[in-house]
């Protein structure tokens, strides 16, 4: 299974990238407001979780709920790693603490959808 959780992981940040390579196209060619910009990075990355949760639980017996959440961990666990090291430093505020919430039911959620295709 952890094969599967690490195939999960990539097609995760795979259809991170390509959704953000189609984002920047739009925005590059529309007139997107950028109020609008936080809340489209994430739905990005919402449905970039529940697909790689999917993926990781598609072929499971059980516990598709608890490899979904360690896919969004795991997901919101990198991306802080890689912006404390690259913008912010290793703060953790609050709203943090509840992004990192947020992504684990999300995950949960798309092992939950993944075990039951």
């Amino acid at each position: 299974m952890y094969g599967k959780f690490f195939k999960g992981l990539v097609i995760s940040f795979i259809f991170t990238l390509v959704l953000f390579f189609l984002f920047s196209i739009v925005l590059r060619f529309t007139n997107v407001s950028d109020s609008a910009i936080p809340g489209i990075v994430l739905l990005i990355s919402i449905i970039s979780i529940l697909c790689g949760a999917a993926v990781c639980t598609k072929n499971a017996s059980n516990q598709g709920w608890l490899w979904g959440s360690c896919i969004g961990g795991a997901y919101a666990l990198i991306l802080y790693i890689i912006s404390s090291l690259t913008l912010t430093g290793f703060s953790f505020p609050l709203s943090t603490l509840y992004l990192l919430l947020g992504y684990v039911a999300i995950g949960a959620i798309g092992g939950i959808v993944g075990i039951n295709m």
